[in-house]
C-alpha cells in the first residue's frame, strides 16, 4: 500500500535535486520561447493533476455508493487527494502570463466573438475562475481525504465538481483555439481523471485481495468511457465535416502526434482490457500495476496531445511538457511522501492498539 511504499526520507534531497533541475531546465526553454515554455507546463500540469483530483472523485463516489475497492484503497486515496493544494500553486505562472500563452488574453479580436471575450475571455476573469475551481478542489480534497463529508456533503461535492470542470475544460483547454467547441469535452476530462486516480491506486496496490479484480474492472470501465466520449467527439466533427473542428484534428493528425496518441490508446484502453480477460491476471496484483502504469502513461499522452499542438514551436514545447513532467512530478511526489506519512502513523498505531 502506498503508505509502505510512498516513505522518502532518505530520498527527499534527490527528488528535490531532480526537480529543480527540470525547473531550471523549463525556465531556459522559457527564455527562447515564452509560449512553449508555457505550452508545456500547461500540459503536465493537467497530467499530473488528474491524479489527485481523480483521487477526490473516488472518495466521493465511494462515500455514495460504498464497495470494497474504496476501503482497500481508501489510504491511496486520501493521501494522493491531499496533494492536490500544492499542485495548484503550479498554475500560478499560467495565472500570470497567460496573455503569452493564449491568443485570446493577449487580444480579445483573436475569439470568435470579440464582445463575448471581453466579458468571459479575460486575463482577470480567467484567473477569478481558476483560482475558484483550484480552491474548490482543494478544499474538497482536504474533506474527503479527512472523512468530512457525509453522504450529503460527497453528492454536493460531485455537483459542484461538475460545474467546475466544464469551465475548467474551456478555460484551459478548448480556449487554446478560440475557435473549436466540443460539449462533450469537459466530460471526457472529468473521465480521464478517473481513469488518472483509479490507475495510481493500481500502480501502488501490491497486496493480493478480492477488490484487486475491482480495481482493474473499474479502470477498464473508465477507460472505456474515456475512449467512446473521445470517438463520439471525432465522429461528430468528421460527420459535420466543419472547417474549424477539422483544422483542430488536422494539427494533430501528423506521425509524431498520432504516435503518441497510439501511446494513449495502447496504455490507457488496449493494456487495461487485455489483462481483464483472463481471470488469472484480474486476480494478479503485478499485472494491476502494469496496468496502472500504462494507464497514467496514456492519460499523459493523451494530454499532451490535446495541448502541445497548439503551440508555435511544436519542438520547444516538447522539450518544455518534458521538463515540466519531471518538475511537477518531483513536486507530486514529496508532497505524496508527506500527506502519506500521518497514514502511516496511524497505522502503526493502530497495529500496537494504541
Amino acid at each position: 500500500m502506498i503508505v509502505r511504499r510512498f516513505t522518502f526520507d532518505h530520498s527527499s534531497r534527490r527528488i528535490a535535486l531532480i526537480g529543480g533541475l527540470g525547473a531550471v531546465a523549463l525556465v531556459v526553454v522559457a527564455i527562447f520561447d515564452l509560449s512553449a515554455a508555457l505550452h508545456g507546463l500547461l500540459a503536465a500540469l493537467l497530467a499530473w493533476i488528474a491524479v489527485p483530483v481523480g483521487a477526490l472523485l473516488l472518495l466521493l463516489i465511494h462515500r455514495l455508493t460504498g464497495g470494497r475497492w474504496g476501503e482497500a484503497s481508501r489510504e491511496t486515496l486520501s493521501a494522493t487527494a491531499r496533494t492536490l493544494p500544492l499542485l495548484a500553486l503550479a498554475f500560478l505562472p499560467i495565472l500570470l502570463l497567460s496573455p503569452s500563452l493564449f491568443s485570446w488574453a493577449a487580444n480579445a479580436d483573436a475569439a470568435v466573438h470579440p464582445d463575448v471575450a471581453d466579458l468571459y475571455l479575460s486575463p482577470t476573469l480567467f484567473g477569478v475562475r481558476a483560482l475558484v475551481i483550484l480552491g474548490l478542489w482543494s478544499a474538497l480534497a482536504w474533506t474527503a481525504s479527512q472523512g468530512l463529508l457525509g453522504v450529503l456533503g460527497a453528492a454536493l461535492g460531485l455537483a459542484l465538481y461538475g460545474l467546475s470542470i466544464s469551465f475548467a475544460g474551456i478555460d484551459w483547454v478548448l480556449s487554446l483555439d478560440p475557435h473549436f467547441k466540443s460539449t462533450a469535452f469537459a466530460m471526457s476530462l472529468a473521465v480521464s481523471q478517473l481513469v488518472a486516480g483509479i490507475a495510481f491506486v493500481a500502480l501502488t496496490r501490491d497486496e493480493a485481495a478480492p477488490a484487486t479484480s475491482d480495481i482493474l474492472a473499474l479502470l477498464v470501465a473508465f477507460s472505456l468511457g474515456l475512449f467512446y466520449l473521445d470517438m463520439m467527439q471525432f465522429l461528430v466533427a468528421y460527420d459535420g465535416n466543419l472547417p474549424d473542428k477539422a483544422s483542430w484534428y488536422l494539427r494533430r493528425s501528423g506521425p509524431g502526434e498520432v504516435a503518441v496518441l497510439t501511446c494513449a490508446f495502447l496504455g490507457t484502453v488496449a493494456v487495461p482490457f487485455a489483462t481483464a480477460l483472463r481471470a488469472r491476471w484480474r486476480r494478479s496484483p503485478a499485472a494491476l500495476q502494469v496496468c496502472g502504469a500504462t494507464a497514467l502513461v496514456g492519460v499523459s499522452a493523451r494530454v499532451l496531445w490535446l495541448v502541445l499542438p497548439e503551440a508555435s514551436s511544436t519542438a520547444l514545447s516538447w522539450i518544455a511538457a518534458a521538463t515540466a513532467l519531471l518538475a511537477i512530478g518531483c513536486l507530486f511526489v514529496g508532497a505524496l511522501g508527506r500527506t502519506a506519512r500521518p497514514l502511516l502513523t496511524q497505522r502503526k498505531r493502530r497495529a500496537h492498539g494504541a
